[in-house]
């Protein structure tokens, strides 16, 4: 959530660091803000729905030319 309240959505990737030891020294965190690619994601489904629904209801023929 930032911090005007708008939610978003993070992809995170965590990864160990690990020290001379061999044992896990640290841990990087990195968060990256997907939430327009979910939203491209939401509309390409709706209006592929919408166009399912379009041709679906088509009662005569109807041909594609490339």
């Amino acid at each position: 959530m930032r911090r005007n309240g708008e939610q978003v959505w993070v992809a995170w990737t965590n990864k160990g660091i690990i020290g001379k030891d061999g044992r896990i020294a640290e841990i990087l965190c990195i968060g990256n803000d997907v939430t327009d690619r979910r939203k491209a994601k939401e509309a390409l489904r709706e209006s592929e729905e919408k166009l399912a629904g379009i041709i679906s209801s088509v009662t005569d023929h109807m041909s594609m030319i490339d």
